[in-house]
């Protein structure tokens, strides 16, 4: 400690000193008369001891003593009348982090036979009056303390009772059982040494009931609380006045309310509210503790209005707790927890009246009384818990997804904070718990109900039977297994949330205010197992327990509609099996109602009327009424059309609105599906990683061009592409959306773009961050924790970008800013010198949409000899004959090679031949002969047209490019030979592409990788020549290259490699991730180089990617509308010309396609040398460089297999 002269010593109180001998020395003639002399560095402190017995002195005066004590150096001598020292003690103070309030040590004998002594000091700190550093002390000290003390000193009492408070605020912090568990005996101890008629009998009784009552509130005895109880009816007896009386009838009645709250009695809960209500009576106005027990009162009527619903008890409660907090000053301890409890007052009042502004004063509320308590506070994990509930319903009804998120948080900081043991704790799991139900319901992640039941469990396990709260945990538990049921379909979860929903039923006693939402919740799963079964048993008691739960509902319930709805739902499956008429119509009139109650805005509203749309349209289908279906029609659309539903449920309404509206209006159609293309971008926000959209958009997979389809039969051509750009590649645009250049921004609203950019890059970086989908319940509590925040702040980051753009459209002539594009927009990507073409497939129609860059709309074809099914049969054929090929790497022609198992089959088939000749005779003749330009047989020439296909759902896995009539001899027709082929995964890539570059020298080159030898993969031992032949070719021109082989090519060198050159040339083994496209990869020396790490480059002069290697360009059959393959995924990054592979390729032709792709790329098209790189040539040159190979390879099948897999992407 520094040796200021303040520090030099330190004003104390002595309230008493205790000596003890031996009893051995008892009897030694030096003993008598002592006196205690303290050290000062002016004046000494001498105090006369007084002897209580034989081997005990304490102080003579029973007034405090002031002292003025050195920190470095206390020294205390005891003396007597025949021996100026006895003994002696020296002790720095400053070691001891302060002074503590007791002080017990050892004296050092002055002589070697003299009297063995032992003393203590009890100090206390003159300004304050309290206690110092009561957390300081050890806890072995204090239980010294306690032991050496004799039972016959006077201040035992106080001692004890002092240690007891010592060690319960040193409870508060070390949460140690220990702690507790000796605090109370310490009252107790305490208590028992007074007669009642002692004046301190009726304070130290309020302390050990207290303690009795705080352990109670951490570990659930029970017995605790029947003691703490037990001595409030002694206080109670024993006050003599109204002012003690009133304490004493507050504190009796704050026992008996917990005691309810673990018991359920509802005696206990009148009695206490009796007793809080009297004790209130009592308190003059101004009384400081009035608005404690106020408070008390309020928390005692909140309790009963959970048990019975009355609504009289919850005002009288908020009007309690309203006038406490206007009556506790801001500094008060109890000030906190009053915010919160009136905070949760609120929320009550929100689930009967749905009034939203109660839960967001709520929140205000709770999240000041946690702003006011400090880290280390016991009730911050209660605090955080509520307000975590708290969010959790406000989610329940705006269905957003950052309330959610909030709550999970808010609750595992609780569950975090809250030590094995607690009583708390089983009820933050299960709260917790019901967080991860509810996101599960929204989301339908299988590791958020995993979560769910796990908690859920721990809650219930940790409860004990006849505990008020096991039938809500339970209830809860049950809900989670019947939700599960509902995803997996898993008969035993189904059962088991049965049987746990029929025990909490049983164990809730009638009157209680959850017993109508556990009817509901049991109901519900027998209505799911009916569904399952057919039994008309469950179906029929399903509906009972509806009924009987909506007798018990009280109006405004916020579960009400759920029942509602629920009963309408058991009503119609019973219809569906006895054909009774009147069973929908009791399914109309009970989900009618609930939709007039609903409150406008709800996020449950647009699922309610889709429900009532479901029963209006069976009562359709029964008895063909058309007022029927107008009103289906009418409840789907308004349903769509709703801004305050979850975007799933108003999608759900969407596509049901859009099938149906063909029978109304064909305007009515195109509104319709004009709103489903516009929620399936909301669905699959940019708040999910990029896995997640994938997943969520193979579930819509068909939506886009299903519109498209619909758009084209009521003569839409325009309206057909506009809808298929912004349904289609909705993923690959976010990202290029995130990339976007904002120069015209930058010009008018630099702070503006400034914040975009900003939050662009953070969200394509979370795009990168950890799959909560994954199972994660093994994973410790921090870390879930830090995955949770993580994903949170992913979904405020999405949403701050949504309201940043909603700001910028709403600045003139920015109005469709980062919007899709309409017609004439995507038109002025389509470049002069090529014709586009676009293919719609749906099982209703298929068609092509020819673009030119002059058109005014686009040129339909009606496929009629090649229908979606037709398209799907050839796809899947020819992935069969591939796939018994064992075509799916790069491979060397090296006999009987063995891949993943599968040896290369040598039998010939004609299987490719059928596809690509259906393709030309059905598909792309019908489509050359509407073109307006001539196409001439090339013979060889280069100087062919140029067609841009961009196909969709089973037509973009056949090879359109290569289709034609092959035979082995004679001449015959072939796509090839009129055009030029390139692909390209949407219309609005084309934009970015068209764009040129402005390469500096240093940028312009190849790098070109080799892997022959990869290890652990298969050896492809004509890579090594495919580069050298390269890169002789483009030295011989002047070409810049870097050439990486084997071991050189680690992911760290070809990574850093990407940004110093515009091209790129891979000879090894890729592979495609179907379920995380970004993690597709190009397999280097050292491991995989993902696509998600190319994309995290800055490429801004990247030009042509030619990936020599398998399957580079195959898409996902789940996800042909996504193209997610590591072609477009190299366009994205910013490539502007990509070439590809459809399967497998030949390792001994790559090098031939490879130095005749260069030689014709470095040539113009009178043969004459080019002087530089200009990639604009990429699709010439792959076209000559594989008609070479095909002329050489001659017209069978397996010639066919060599070189119809190569393909160009881009310009």
């Amino acid at each position: 400690m520094p040796n200021h002269p303040q520090d030099a010593e330190r004003e104390l109180l002595l309230y008493g000193v205790l000596l003890r001998c031996t009893a051995q020395d008892a009897g030694r003639q030096e003993l008598n008369d002592l006196k205690l002399v303290i050290v000062k560095a002016q004046r000494n402190t001498s105090i006369d001891l007084v002897r209580m017995t034989n081997t005990t002195w304490t102080q003579e005066y029973g007034v405090p003593i002031p002292l003025s004590v050195p920190r470095e150096k206390f020294t205390a001598v005891v003396t007597s009348e025949t021996h100026w020292e006895l003994g002696y003690a020296h002790k720095n103070l400053s070691e001891r982090s302060d002074t503590a309030q007791y002080l017990l040590f050892d004296l050092e004998p002055t002589e070697d036979d003299g009297p063995k002594l032992s003393i203590l000091f009890w100090l206390r700190d003159p300004v304050s009056t309290q206690m110092l550093h009561e957390t300081d002390a050890d806890t072995s000290e204090l239980l010294r303390v306690w032991n050496w003390i004799p039972d016959e000193y006077p201040s035992k009492a106080e001692v004890l009772n002092s240690i007891g408070h010592r060690l319960l605020e040193k409870f508060k912090t070390t949460k140690n059982r220990v702690e507790i568990d000796e605090s109370v005996n310490a009252y107790d101890q305490a208590l028992g040494l007074l007669s009642v008629d002692d004046a301190r009998f009726s304070g130290f009784l309020v302390d050990a009931a207290m303690a009795h009552r705080d352990r109670f509130g951490v570990y659930g005895d029970i017995e605790d609380i029947n003691n703490a109880i037990d001595k409030g009816r002694i206080l109670v007896a024993m006050c003599p006045d109204k002012e003690q009386l009133s304490y004493a009838l507050g504190h009796l009645g704050g026992f008996l309310s917990e005691r309810s709250d673990h018991t359920g009695g509802g005696d206990d809960l009148a009695q206490a509210i009796q007793l809080l209500q009297r004790a209130v009576d009592l308190i003059p106005e101004g009384r400081s503790d009035l608005p404690f027990w106020l408070g008390n009162l309020g928390s005692s009527l909140s309790r009963r209005f959970e048990q019975t619903g009355a609504f009289a008890d919850l005002q009288q409660a908020i009007q309690c707790m309203k006038r406490a907090l206007a009556l506790f000053p801001d500094d008060h301890l109890d000030y906190p927890s009053a915010l919160c409890e009136l905070g949760m007052l609120f929320v009550h009042r929100f689930q009967r009246t749905q009034g939203l502004a109660d839960l967001e004063q709520s929140i205000q509320l709770q999240q000041k009384a946690i702003s006011l308590t400090s880290k280390s506070h016991m009730k911050l994990p209660s605090l955080l818990h509520n307000l975590g509930t708290t969010f959790l319903y406000r989610f329940e009804r705006t269905g957003d997804l950052i309330d959610i998120g909030q709550s999970i948080q808010l609750e595992q900081q609780a569950v975090d904070l809250t030590p094995e043991g607690h009583a708390d704790l089983p009820g933050h799991l299960n709260n917790l718990g019901n967080a991860f139900y509810r996101r599960f319901e929204q989301e339908g992640n299988l590791s958020d109900i995993g979560q769910s039941i796990r908690l859920q469990q721990q809650a219930v396990d940790l409860t004990p039977m006849g505990h008020p709260h096991l039938p809500t945990r339970l209830e809860n538990l049950g809900n989670s297994f019947s939700s599960r049921f509902g995803s997996q379909e898993d008969p035993k979860d189904l059962e088991e949330a049965i049987r746990l929903q029929h025990m909490a039923v049983d164990l809730t006693p009638e009157g209680h205010a959850l017993l109508p939402i556990m009817l509901t919740n049991l109901g519900g799963s027998l209505f799911r197992r009916f569904q399952q079964t057919g039994d008309l048993t469950d179906v029929e008691l399903s509906i009972q327990f509806q009924k009987r739960a909506l007798e018990l509902y009280p109006e405004g319930h916020s579960h009400l509609l759920g029942c509602l709805s629920n009963l309408g739902a058991s009503y119609l499956d019973r219809f569906s099996v006895t054909g009774k008429l009147t069973d929908v119509e009791h399914s109309i009139q009970f989900r009618q109602r609930a939709v007039d109650l609903s409150p406008e805005g709800h996020t449950s509203l647009p699922s309610l009327l889709t429900d009532l749309g479901q029963s209006f349209f069976a009562r359709f289908t029964s008895i063909g009424r058309r007022e029927d279906l107008l009103r289906t029609v009418a409840c789907y659309r308004t349903s769509a059309l709703s801004i305050s539903g979850r975007p799933t449920d108003c999608l759900n309404s969407a596509r049901k609105w859009a099938l149906l509206s063909s029978k109304i209006s064909e305007s009515e159609v195109l509104e319709a599906y004009g709103r489903v293309i516009d929620l399936m971008t909301l669905v699959a926000g940019l708040e999910n990683t990029p896995k997640r959209r994938h997943e969520i958009l193979a579930e819509l997979s068909g939506v886009s061009t299903k519109a498209a389809a619909a758009a084209l039969s009521v003569n839409q051509p325009s309206k057909a592409l506009e809808w298929l750009e912004a349904g289609r590649c909705i993923v690959w645009t976010q990202i290029n959306n995130l990339r976007t250049p904002l120069d015209e921004l930058q010009a008018i609203h630099p702070e503006l773009t400034t914040r975009l950019t900003l939050l662009s890059r953070q969200l394509e970086d979370m795009g990168g961050r950890a799959d909560l989908r994954k199972p994660r319940m093994d994973l410790p509590m921090h870390m879930q924790m830090s995955l949770e925040t993580e994903a949170h702040n992913h979904v405020k980051l999405a949403r701050e970008r949504e309201k940043l753009l909603a700001t910028i459209r709403n600045i003139p002539g920015f109005g469709s800013f980062l919007q899709p594009k309409v017609f004439a927009e995507l038109m002025k990507g389509i470049p002069d010198d090529c014709v586009t073409v676009v293919i719609n497939s749906d099982k209703s129609r298929s068609d092509a949409l020819i673009l030119f860059s002059t058109s005014v709309q686009p040129i339909v074809v009606p496929l009629d000899k090649f229908s979606y099914e037709k398209a799907t049969n050839l796809a899947d054929m020819l992935r069969q004959s591939l796939k018994f090929r064992g075509l799916r790497s790069r491979f060397s022609d090296e006999a009987h090679r063995d891949f993943r198992g599968m040896t290369i089959a040598t039998k010939k088939s004609d299987v490719l031949q059928t596809v690509l000749h259906d393709m030309w005779t059905d598909l792309v003749e019908p489509i050359l002969k509407r073109l307006p330009v001539e196409f001439q047989h090339s013979d060889g020439k280069c100087d062919l047209p140029h067609i841009r296909w961009c196909p969709t759902g089973p037509f973009a896995f056949l090879p359109i490019h290569a289709a034609g009539i092959y035979r082995t001899s004679g001449r015959g027709n072939s796509l090839a030979e009129f055009a030029i082929s390139s692909y390209i995964p949407n219309l609005n890539i084309l934009e970015k592409l068209g764009s040129p570059r402005q390469a500096i020298n240093s940028n312009r080159g190849v790098l070109l990788v080799s892997q022959a030898d990869t290890p652990g993969l298969p050896r492809i031992p004509f890579t090594n020549d495919e580069v050298e032949r390269t890169s002789n070719e483009l030295s011989r021109r002047g070409i810049r290259t870097a050439t990486y082989k084997s071991e050189q090519a680690t992911i760290t060198v070809i990574s850093g490699e990407l940004e110093k050159l515009s091209c790129i040339h891979l000879a090894c083994h890729a592979s495609q991730d179907t379920e995380n496209p970004l993690e597709s990869a190009v397999h280097l020396y050292d491991g995989p180089l993902k696509l998600s790490e190319i994309m995290k480059k800055n490429l801004p002069n990247a030009e042509l990617a030619f990936m020599s290697a398998c399957q580079t360009s195959v898409g996902d059959e789940a996800l042909p509308e996504e193209v997610v393959h590591l072609a477009a995924g190299m366009l994205t990054a910013g490539y502007r010309s990509v070439i590809a592979t459809m399967w497998s390729i030949a390792d001994n032709h790559a090098p031939d396609i490879a130095e005749d792709f260069y030689k014709c790329l470095l040539n113009d098209e009178t043969g004459d040398d080019v002087v530089g790189l200009d990639i604009t040539g990429s699709a010439r040159a792959l076209h000559m460089a594989v008609q070479a190979l095909r002329r050489r390879l001659g017209a069978s099948p397996e010639a066919l297999s060599k070189w119809v897999p190569y393909v160009h992407f881009g310009i």
